[in-house]
């Protein structure tokens, strides 16, 4: 009230005043701006594109590893079968005087974890020593210090209906090992 001023000031609540010299609500700076009528549906246009694309990535790695178990699991059933195979035992629980039948079920036996192990097509051959030349004896374990080899193959099946559409249902995975029978008799 000095100099005749009759107006008072506003006492401060220490709140922020958005309100602007003219009298008009002022927009808080957490506010979002109101949007245009064509832009209402944009947000969830964007977010659909983006899930789209991270849950294909997600999956997809999720396949990969799938994939990558199998292939693994496959690589290791035919390493066992042959280093059973090498020794040249012929009785096992599976059968009696029958090396190929059991150089299969320690295959399949190793296959265990994965889905249906018993649909792998094991292939038992053996090169004869001491050339080792093709071609393979099939359906032969070999005798000593011949080369046997075995060959597992096993069709994954693919799970992801999205990744499915791209490889195939099934990706079939082939191994093979070779390892020389030790010398349980003459060479």
């Amino acid at each position: 009230m000095l100099n005749g001023d009759a107006r008072e000031k506003p006492r401060s609540t220490g709140r922020l005043d958005l309100t602007s010299r003219r009298g008009k609500q002022m927009r808080s700076i957490s506010e979002p701006p109101h949007k245009k009528q064509d832009e209402k549906g944009q947000a969830l246009v964007e977010f659909a594109f983006v899930a789209l694309a991270f849950f294909l990535v997600i999956f997809a790695i999720i396949e990969s590893g799938r994939l990558f178990e199998s292939w693994v699991t496959v690589q290791h059933a035919s390493r066992e079968a042959a280093r059973w195979g090498v020794t040249g035992q012929d009785t096992c629980p599976e059968a009696t005087n029958d090396r190929i039948t059991c150089i299969e079920a320690r295959a399949i036996e190793a296959l265990g974890t994965l889905k249906d192990p018993g649909t792998a097509q094991i292939t038992v051959s053996n090169y004869e020593f001491p050339d080792y030349l093709d071609p393979a004896t099939l359906n032969e374990a070999g005798g000593a210090c011949d080369l046997l080899e075995v060959h597992v193959e096993y069709d994954h099946q693919v799970v992801v209906p999205l990744i499915d559409a791209i490889t195939g249902s099934t990706i079939t995975l082939s191994t093979e090992q070779r390892m020389v029978n030790e010398p349980f008799g003459a060479c």
